[in-house]
């Protein structure tokens, strides 16, 4: 299956596309948005298309070609996703490096202009079925990677205690990860 139509057969017709930057430059890959409501209520999920295009070398080892998804539900805050994903995604193919589960870009500053996210974390798509993880294009698995946004707390407890500890803190308090404007989990105060 290619990777247009896994997309849509999980989140449906692309309601907007984008192919070049704020510059009026191409980019190397496409951002798709879908919803609304994809893939629960209240929430548009924006895509990269066309990134796995590059092998990117893992940092544990090996290589993978990777897509990036982030959800969203704050209609004033998704007009700076596209963006963030184009920036993302860029760094990704400068460097060659793909993201591996549980590792964090940054924190780098306030990512949205309120709230308190500084930081991304690589997880896997956990919001959709298993089988939208990854998917076969020209005979290359394509693993679809979840970026979400994450304070400079939650990205301190990944780093220096481990990634498997930032999602038991997920699991355990359950906060909203579409919600830009949420504060981070309790377990990662202490390293704010």
């Amino acid at each position: 299956m290619q990777l247009n139509r896994h997309l849509e057969h999980y989140l449906g017709p692309p309601e907007h596309e984008w192919d070049t930057d704020d510059t009026g430059a191409p980019m190397p890959f496409r951002i798709a948005q879908f919803g609304p409501d994809r893939p629960f209520g209240g929430v548009r999920t924006h895509a990269t298309v066309g990134l796995s295009a590059a092998r990117l070398e893992l940092p544990g080892g090996g290589w993978v070609c990777q897509e990036l998804v982030m959800h969203t539900r704050d209609e004033q805050l998704q007009e700076f996703v596209p963006a963030l994903l184009d920036q993302v995604g860029a760094e990704l193919l400068g460097t060659g490096r793909g993201l591996d589960r549980g590792q964090v870009i940054g924190p780098r500053g306030q990512i949205f202009p309120v709230g308190g996210l500084t930081a991304f974390y690589a997880a896997l798509p956990v919001y959709l079925p298993d089988e939208f993880r990854t998917v076969l294009v020209t005979d290359r698995p394509v693993q679809l990677t979840w970026l979400i946004p994450i304070t400079t707390g939650e990205a301190e407890l990944a780093l220096r205690i481990g990634w498997a500890q930032l999602e038991k803190a997920f699991e355990n308090e359950d906060p909203d990860l579409t919600d830009f404007r949420r504060s981070g989990v309790s377990a990662a105060r202490q390293f704010e």
